[in-house]
């Protein structure tokens, strides 16, 4: 299933992915606590051929997030992507692949990526910035006005950009090409394990 380029949706409740879906240069406006699952063996793509991204965000307080099942499923964000405005922007479960690539922006999550138990998690994340910034200005500190997030986390900061949960390994960037690294902007953590 692919969503029409340049259409807007909105997502009140559950948005369960139980076919492979394409979101091509859409808008997706979450509502409070909205979530979206991704089911086993199936896989959701954002992306854009234009490289400006589809464009994930809230319509008022935090959505949930993106939960990927477990390592039969994938979430693909690429080509200028943006996903903002969430508690747990991205989660994977029982080694859950995510594959962000090609200038991906996750901005104004209170957790970016959250990685749960896994032995080896295959995921990757290159020429991503994971950042905590208002509009579309660079982050400079101080701020002026700060740089938070939306309730009912308002007035705090993005707490991590990768938090990972006994994950056996990770890799996150690609220290062989200049062209893949993340940066982190404004967040607590920019990668915390336990």
């Amino acid at each position: 299933v692919t969503f029409t380029q340049g259409a807007e949706y909105s997502i009140n409740g559950i948005f369960t992915v139980d076919v492979s879906t394409t979101l091509q240069g859409c808008t997706l406006k979450m509502a409070t606590n909205s979530r979206i699952d991704i089911q086993l063996g199936q896989t959701l793509v954002i992306t854009d051929a234009s490289a400006s991204g589809s464009h994930l965000y809230a319509c008022c307080e935090l959505w949930d997030g993106i939960y990927i099942a477990d390592n039969t499923a994938t979430l693909v964000v690429n080509n200028g992507s943006t996903i903002e405005d969430a508690t747990n922007a991205i989660v994977s479960n029982n080694c859950g692949v995510y594959q962000l690539s090609n200038g991906v922006i996750m901005n104004k999550n209170y957790k970016h990526i959250v990685v749960n138990p896994c032995g080896n998690n295959t995921s990757t994340v290159e020429g991503t910035t994971i950042e905590c910034i208002n509009g579309a200005t660079s982050f400079t500190y101080p701020s002026a006005p700060p740089h938070t997030l939306r309730p009912p986390f308002a007035g705090v900061r993005s707490t991590v950009g990768v938090e990972i949960n006994s994950a056996g390994f990770l890799q996150i960037g690609n220290p062989a090409n200049s062209l893949l690294l993340n940066t982190f902007y404004n967040n607590t953590f920019g990668i915390r394990a336990t």
